[in-house]
């Protein structure tokens, strides 16, 4: 019985749902990775399931455009699902060249002119 116990704990797999802090709306296409290696996206519903089984404390990083990055250290696995709750922030572009022309070219050959709106 404790073999067994100990068994289901290590075959766990990790998993997230993640969110706005400030709204509750679920978070699709949320890059999380560990150690910078990509491993996935959230779905529709903000779900992301680590596709690996660890045995050891893992760092998950969560990345969305708009949002504040943030990282979660997990000790152990967990069949339970972790709620992970992003704060929205605002990052302004840098420049941005829109141009058109009727044929390929570098944008280093092509005439611009600028208007500023």
């Amino acid at each position: 019985m404790i073999l067994l116990f100990f068994s289901n704990s290590i075959n766990a797999q990790t998993s997230f749902q993640i969110s706005d802090s400030r709204t509750g709306e679920l978070l699709y296409r949320v890059i999380v990775s560990e150690n910078d290696q990509f491993l996935g996206f959230s779905d529709l519903q903000g779900n992301f399931t680590d596709p690996k089984i660890r045995n050891r404390s893992v760092s998950y990083q969560f990345k969305l455009y708009g949002y504040r990055d943030s990282t979660v250290r997990i000790e152990s696995p967990s069949s339970e699902l972790l709620e992970v709750k992003l704060q929205p922030t605002s990052k302004s572009l840098t420049t941005l060249v829109v141009s058109g022309t009727k044929y390929i070219q570098p944008l280093e050959l092509q005439s611009v002119s600028i208007d500023v709106v």
